[in-house]
């Protein structure tokens, strides 16, 4: 005799989520009720199904959701509310759900967030806001502030312009904070916002400055990302705290020899050795006078994917980077391979020219890499 425990409701035709749910066994643990046209879900709506851990409300119509309607739901560990029409949320709503370490409210039109209404989930560890239309960044900093657990931060595609925090801080444990996809154009931030962030997601912020980011504490960033931003990337580095190493160079224009040049000399008076270089979606193409030689070692990858390269030469413009272990140049304009009959890379073991549009091989075109697997 099987106890089920999960159960999935999806595509009925119900308007109302008792009508969903109440046949429901109060061993469900496991619930997906989404693509249904609810728009409304009661006071009590789940108080049958105490022992639920995970509870997907996603892709519904939900507009309104009233105060009490997670009541009861003790043992609640994940909660999916994405892809609705939520523009408001009570303060009480996630007052008993004591357990809860994910929670998405992704693709809804939320304009601001109760200053309490994270105050009974201490547990939270995920909160995904990305795609609403959040405008103040300190309320939700105010909201967030003392869960002490939490490490996933998403707030991509709101409608922040600034990150006035009103000298509030973010929970120290956080290490990964997503702000892509807003209209940042300073901070104007404590400097000391970031100074537990690990994983920083800056990019496509069209109007944010490399100014924007002087003077803020950027010395625990292990990933910083700036794609189609306005931040140069020298000049961040003669700027910024920030270890050069940890820098995505993608999307910044780093179109010609002179801006990779420039780049590389600046990388080399901050670092003897770097482990990888991402430079995708520079537009780059590299002409014959151009070395990579100007950069640091790198020990690890280098990155040159989703640019205008046409020819690479027996990877001529590596220079003396030997060290490489993985290079990747997907997604170019590449059309032939040449004999390269000299052994001379003899680390590298990953090499990608998928997406290309390669029409010759000649013989001996790898054998300048002898140990690619």
């Amino acid at each position: 005799y099987h106890i089920r425990t999960s159960f999935k409701c999806q595509n009925r035709n119900y308007t109302k989520i008792s009508d969903i749910v109440k046949d429901l066994p109060e061993s469900a643990v496991n619930l997906t009720a989404s693509f249904n046209p609810v728009q409304h879900i009661p006071n009590n709506s789940f108080a049958h199904l105490p022992n639920l851990q995970h509870l997907s409300l996603d892709q519904n119509q939900l507009n309104t959701i009233d105060p009490s309607a997670f009541q009861t739901l003790h043992q609640l560990k994940h909660l999916n509310l994405s892809f609705n029409n939520l523009s408001d949320l009570s303060p009480l709503l996630f007052e008993d759900l004591h357990n809860l370490t994910s929670l998405s409210l992704t693709n809804n039109v939320l304009k601001v967030l109760p200053q309490d209404i994270f105050s009974n989930v201490a547990n939270l560890k995920t909160l995904n806001l990305r795609n609403n239309n959040l405008t103040y960044f300190s309320a939700v900093v105010k909201s967030v502030s003392h869960l002490t657990n939490l490490t996933f931060l998403d707030l991509s595609s709101n409608n922040f312009t600034s990150l006035r925090d009103l000298n509030i801080s973010l929970p120290q444990s956080l290490k990964v904070l997503n702000l892509c996809r807003n209209n940042l154009h300073t901070l104007g931030c404590n400097p000391s916002l970031f100074r537990f962030i690990q994983v920083l997601d800056l990019s496509f912020n069209s109007k944010l400055s490399t100014t924007a980011l002087e003077g803020v504490d950027l010395s625990n960033v292990k990933r910083l990302q700036l794609r189609s931003t306005s931040v140069k990337a020298v000049e961040l580095l003669k700027i910024s705290n920030i270890n050069a190493g940890h820098v995505v160079f993608s999307g910044m224009g780093l179109k010609d020899d002179r801006l990779l040049g420039d780049l590389c000399t600046m990388l080399r008076r901050n670092l003897s050795l770097i482990k990888n270089i991402d430079l995708t979606h520079n537009g780059i193409h590299i002409t014959a006078n151009f070395s990579m030689s100007m950069c640091p070692k790198i020990i690890g990858a280098l990155d040159l994917s989703n640019n205008n390269l046409k020819k690479v030469h027996c990877s001529d413009f590596l220079g003396n980077q030997v060290s490489i272990k993985t290079f990747n140049a997907e997604h170019n304009h590449i059309t032939s391979l040449e004999s390269c009959k000299r052994a001379h890379f003899n680390n590298l073991k990953e090499l990608s020219y998928r997406y290309n549009r390669i029409l010759s091989v000649s013989g001996y075109a790898f054998s300048h890499m002898p140990k690619i697997e």
